[in-house]
Order: structure tokens, then sequence, then C-alpha cells
């Protein structure tokens, strides 16, 4: 029995034998309409929908198809020809993405700062609907398949809207987390008075908002709420990589950050996404923090350790469902709660992986008093 995925088209319950990266978009033995939604919905004229929509469908597809310079298989040839025609000039920079779960912008996983293209909505939908009209049979739907989520993930890292920027680059996220030892910590409380400051994510790099003097958020902490904020000129700032390597490291580099710039200790470090697993691990290897802000971090086994721990407070500020992190398939809420752990989830529905540092929104739903920061 067949059934219907995309406009028209119909697949075979062979395509997941054939593709297995695609068994569960096509796969009639376990039929999965909301899968055949989604795909419907990647060819949505709509920015962030059919961003989120790739992003969605990115752990399914398969390796990028190549050239097919020694095929004789003419739809292939077809295909190629129609993204390389209507994709321009995003068709020589998605084919590098490689396998689902490796990290875009470089091997290492190191955020770049591309050029942004503005959203061209009748393109998109051209190129959608020629890669679906060669969506003939089982290895052709996967060819279809793998280049448009390749090429709509690329022109969203692209977009001048931070909201489809962040969706695209949700699904890069790490998923797993790798065993590896946590830093070694010499931080040692000395006399003085402690400080505060920021630790950004895996995007947060590029962005103003957590440096001193530059950052609008970071203004509104220090004017506001924590007057101790750190605003020197040796600032802390990491890679921003997507590797746990890269956040060990991080973290190890935070330790001595903190012996040198907060001899007396740390009061209250304010860490957005996987800025928060930095913090965390800092914190397990003997960084001296009283408290700990998570803003929007995913919970993972190092979170989860420091949110246990009755010496720290935690507050934890995030949205009621974060699409980035869903997208990651990562967890949202520290669960069970532990006493010392303050929850602010916004009240307001919001898609921005970022609104938890911005502060009209801590204005707005009163963050500070609710998490008695």
């Amino acid at each position: 029995m067949a059934r219907t995925i995309g406009p028209g088209r119909r697949v075979d319950g062979r395509f997941g034998d054939t593709y297995p990266h695609l068994a569960r978009v096509a796969d009639t033995r376990r039929p999965d309409a909301a899968v055949s939604f989604v795909v419907a919905v990647l060819g949505s004229q709509l920015e962030r929908e059919s961003a989120a929509a790739a992003a969605a469908l990115w752990p399914n597809i398969g390796p990028a198809p190549g050239p097919p310079i020694l095929s004789s298989r003419g739809w292939l040839w077809a295909i190629w020809e129609d993204v390389f025609e209507v994709g321009r000039p995003d068709w020589g920079d998605f084919l590098w993405f490689g396998q689902p779960g490796e990290a875009p912008y470089g091997r290492g996983g190191e955020i770049e700062e591309p050029e942004t293209v503005p959203w061209q909505p009748d393109q998109w939908e051209a190129l959608y609907r020629l890669g679906m009209s060669r969506w003939e049979d089982a290895a052709s739907g996967a060819a279809v398949l793998s280049l448009l989520v390749r090429w709509r993930l690329a022109r969203g890292l692209r977009s001048p809207d931070p909201i489809t920027r962040s969706l695209s680059a949700a699904p890069f996220l790490p998923i797993a987390e790798e065993e590896d030892e946590s830093p070694v910590s010499t931080t040692t409380r000395s006399h003085g008075e402690p400080i505060s400051t920021m630790i950004h994510g895996t995007f947060g790099w590029k962005g103003n908002w957590w440096r001193p003097r530059l950052g609008s958020f970071h203004d509104f902490i220090l004017n506001n709420h924590r007057h101790n904020l750190y605003r020197g000129g040796a600032r802390f700032s990491w890679s921003g990589a997507y590797r746990a390597s890269q956040r060990r490291l991080a973290a190890s580099d935070f330790c001595d950050w903190a012996n040198e710039m907060a001899r007396a200790g740390l009061e209250t470090v304010l860490a957005h996404s996987y800025g928060g697993e930095v913090a965390a691990r800092a914190k397990i290897a003997g960084a001296q923090i009283d408290q700990i802000v998570l803003l929007s971090s995913p919970v993972n086994s190092y979170v989860y350790t420091i949110a246990t721990d009755p010496a720290l407070t935690v507050v934890d500020v995030r949205l009621n469902f974060d699409p980035v992190l869903g997208l990651a398939r990562t967890r949202q809420r520290i669960r069970p709660l532990p006493a010392n752990v303050t929850e602010v989830i916004l009240s307001a529905w919001r898609l921005d992986h970022g609104a938890t540092h911005k502060e009209s929104v801590w204005n707005a739903e009163n963050v500070a008093v609710r998490g008695g920061i």
C-alpha cells in the first residue's frame, strides 16, 4: 500500500529499506501524517515556517547527492540542474553540510558571520515546486528532500531575521552529551568584593547584548540589578562552537578568567543557551559562584548537577516552549524542581530563543522580581 507525501506524489513501502535516513518520512509500515505535513510546510512562503520545517526534517535526510557526472539517472540530472538554476547563489554553500549532526560553518563547529540574503518567497516556492515535480519514486524522493532541506537551511542561516537564523541553526545544536572530563579549577575565594558577569551561548558571540559598554542587556542589568556586573575590557568570551570539547575548554578558560578578575568570587553569572553549560561546568570544577541565572539553557547532566547543589542559587528563565531547543531535541525543564531553583517561565508566547536576554522582555514579564534577582 502506498501513500501520498508531497503534492500528488506517492511513495512505496520499500523506501525506508532503501533509504534508512528517510524511513520516518516515507515508510508505510509506520505511517506518520505529521511528518508528511512537515514536508508540505517546507514549501511555505512564510520564512520562519519553512525554515522550522527544514530544521525538523534535517535529522532524517540522507547524504547530499553529488553531481551526477557518471550517472545515467536522468531524474538526478534534472533535479541538479533545477536546483542550481533556481537556488543560486547558495548552491555552493550547502553541500558541505555533510551528515545530520555535523555543525555548520566549519568542521570544529565555529560559527562564522555569513552575509545575509533577503528572503525571496517566490523564488523558494518555485524551487520547492520544481523539486517536488521530480519526486517520482523512492530514489528521487530521497535526493529531492535532501537538496531542498539543505538549500533551505543554508538560506535560513543567512536570513536578516534573527528568529529564522536561530531556527535554522537549531538542528545543529548538540543532542547527545559527550563523555569527557570536567575542567580542573584552582579557583579560590580571597578578600574583596565579588563581581557578576555574563556568558553568551552558541549564537551569542556575534551579538553585543552581553558585551560591557556595548550591550543594551548588559547595561540594563548593570544599572538596575547588579551594580557589580563586570564592565572592564578583559571580558570573558568563548568560541560559541557546538562541540562539547569547546564547551569544556570554555569552562576551563572561564575558571582562569574568574581567578584573575573575580578573586573574591562571583555573585551572579547570567548565562544564555549553552553558556549555561559552560557556567555549570565551571561551577562543578570549583569556580566560586553564588548564583547562576540560566537564560534559555538546555537541561543536560551538567545543568542538572548544579541545579541540585544546595549551596548554589539557580534562577531558570525560559520560554514557555523554546522552538530552538525543541528542534535540537534537548530537555527544556529541570525536573524534578529542586528547592534551590526558582523557575521563571515567560507567560507570553514567543519564538525568539534570545528573548530571555532582552530588556523589554524582562520589564514586561517582571523577570527580576519573579526570580529574586
